[in-house]
């Protein structure tokens, strides 16, 4: 669940970055009567904001993968054209185009290399998705034709207590969407205020609008509160903070530091991206980012007492929205108080309780190395390897990594290499701050690493540390009688708790708890590793999987953590078997006896 939420959240910033083009239009044709320009912004604000979302949260699930986006695109028509048919009053908004993207997703992530007969070659692989996808968006509108209205209705109630809810709510809003930046989730709350809550029913045309953005865009007389709190953490707020602490560096780090602060605090006034500055005192001094979230609570809090309406947050945008607001002027004479409360109080607070805040603690500026090759190429190493990369993702500032082993991080590598901050999120998730150019750095990731040359199969080594029997010795006649394949079997030592992969390939599958797994390596090839004789029972009692459906994977890699002991304890054999399940794999030699360590002894080799 929590991979998914991640991955939803870095999906929906790729709709966003259009925004403020659409903003400029409707600015230029509004303020200028030009009626092509004005159709122009509504079209990206208002009219189109849904399917813009579908196709987004599509390509952002799938790599950026085109046909994926056509798929969004077939699914968000099949879906809102069932739904209107079936009762005319449901309008899904922007929720429909992401509950379309994800379907499309999870569609394309199941079926993209599906072969079909030779008769119905013209819709295998990648094509086969948007034929499903429009089947899919077909049951799914119908389903919801029947049940959206209770749920429309509940998500207006809701919208409407949170934007009735006054301050309070303000304030709850602001101080939870700094709270959530270290997770990277407050994507998810910024959407549902943003595109979701509130509604406005054009008086002209009759047309419904959903969220603070196209309300305000729209005309709402009430949309934009939520949004121009931010303008006084984004333009004053968060440079004030930079700047106090550029003051407090010690005088031989101070000109470090201030190349670092000044860049975070320019990027948060032009941009209105806060997490270059905010990662660098984020983790070192907890308390400041604490105070940090409470006063950004209060800065919506303020916006609501003075009746406040803007959207944008970042400089620019406070002037081509300015003609859409309503008390903007006052968003100046606030900052600065907020500038002078920000650099004072940050200044005494690091100064009071020494604070190891940037350019204060020895080392805690990297020297940004001069690299040779590609920086891409660099990071991949500081983060383990290629075998220790899943999957790269990316949001305006931040790589969203999935990795194997996360021990295996050069965290003071990376720092060196631009990061400004590092957010470990579970065993196997890594967010990496890399400033505005994190899109740019995961795109050559990816490109790297999709391009790694094939790696030639030799050998298969040994998944557990342990003595070889004869496959025949098995105490279990579907194993020792081969009628799965010829294979090894393994009795493991207990001081060897991991089970790794004997070759390179992909992870197939992952039985239910664990207790067996089956990999396919390069050639094509189907390996089966079962731990234990009658270990299904356990239901992942002993258990612990260190990899995941769909992983690329090197020899050596880990898949499994067992405790042997319990195993014994439970009176289970620990047998671990390994079995190569296609003809194909005849032509190898297959280890009978001896001592093998995991990761490095041979148990197969070609002839």
């Amino acid at each position: 669940m929590r991979k998914t939420l991640q991955k939803i959240s870095a999906s929906l910033m790729i709709p966003v970055v259009i925004l403020p083009i659409g903003a400029l239009f409707l600015a230029i044709g509004t303020q200028f009567n030009i009626a092509p320009i004005t159709a122009a912004g509504r079209a990206i604000l208002l009219d189109y904001l849904p399917l813009l979302f579908a196709v987004g949260v599509s390509i952002g699930f799938t790599g950026y993968d085109g046909m994926a986006g056509f798929s969004g695109v077939i699914g968000y028509v099949v879906l809102i054209a069932v739904l209107k048919s079936i009762n005319s009053e449901l309008d899904m908004g922007v929720l429909g185009g992401i509950i379309a993207g994800v379907l499309t997703a999870s569609l394309y992530m199941r079926y993209h290399t599906v072969k079909l007969p030779e008769y119905l070659g013209l819709f295998s692989g990648k094509r086969f998705v948007p034929v499903v996808t429009a089947g899919a968006s077909l049951v799914l509108g119908s389903l919801l034709g029947y049940i959206w209205l209770p749920i429309q209705n509940g998500i207006f109630s809701f919208g409407s207590w949170i934007m009735g809810s006054g301050g309070l709510g303000l304030f709850f809003y602001g101080f939870t969407n700094r709270l959530l930046i270290p997770t990277g989730l407050h994507h998810i709350i910024n959407n549902l205020i943003l595109y979701t809550f509130g509604t406005y029913a054009d008086p002209s045309t009759g047309v419904l609008y959903q969220g603070e953005v196209q309300r305000f865009f729209a005309g709402d007389p009430t949309a934009g509160i939520f949004s121009a709190g931010f303008y006084l953490i984004m333009l004053f707020a968060v440079p004030a903070a930079c700047l106090a602490m550029i003051h407090e560096a010690k005088p031989e780090a101070r000109k470090r530091t201030a190349g670092i602060l000044i860049t975070a605090a320019l990027t948060s006034i032009v941009t209105g991206i806060t997490e270059p500055a905010e990662f660098t005192f984020m983790f070192a001094a907890p308390v400041l980012y604490a105070i940090h979230s409470l006063l950004t609570g209060v800065a919506t809090l303020l916006a609501y007492v003075f009746n406040i309406r803007h959207y944008g947050y970042a400089l620019p945008m406070y002037f081509i929205n300015w003609s859409f607001s309503e008390n903007a002027v006052l968003i100046l004479p606030l900052g600065v108080a907020y500038s002078f409360s920000y650099y004072f109080g940050f200044r005494y607070l690091i100064r009071r309780f020494n604070l190891p805040t940037l350019g204060r603690v020895e080392d805690s500026i990297e020297e940004v190395a001069e690299l040779r090759g590609s920086l891409g190429a660099h990071i991949i190493t500081a983060l383990g390897g290629q075998t220790n990369v899943v999957s790269v993702d990316a949001c305006m500032t931040r790589l969203r990594l999935t990795i194997i082993n996360t021990e295996l991080i050069d965290e003071h590598a990376l720092k060196k290499l631009g990061a400004v901050g590092i957010s470990r999120i579970g065993s196997d998730y890594l967010q990496v701050v890399m400033g505005t150019r994190a899109q740019d750095i995961a795109d050559e990731l990816r490109a790297l690493l999709g391009n790694q040359p094939p790696v030639k199969i030799e050998t298969m080594v040994s998944p557990v540390s342990g003595m070889v029997i004869p496959l025949s010795e098995v105490e279990d006649d579907v194993f020792s009688r081969g009628l799965l394949g010829r294979g090894v079997a393994i009795r493991p030592t207990e001081h060897c708790p991991m089970v790794v992969a004997p070759c390179a390939g992909t992870v197939e599958k992952i039985f239910h708890g664990g207790h067996a797994i089956v990999l396919k390596n390069q050639a094509g090839n189907h390996i089966l590793i079962h731990v234990g004789l009658d270990t299904v029972q356990l239901k992942g009692q002993g258990f612990s999987i260190r990899t995941h459906h769909g992983a690329s994977i090197q020899p050596g890699d880990r898949l499994l953590e067992v405790a042997w002991p319990i195993l014994r304890e439970l009176k289970k054999n620990t047998t671990t078997i390994v079995v190569f399940m296609d003809s194909s794999t005849e032509n190898w030699d297959i280890v009978t006896c001896g001592e093998v360590r995991a990761g490095e002894d041979p148990i197969a080799k070609k002839k």
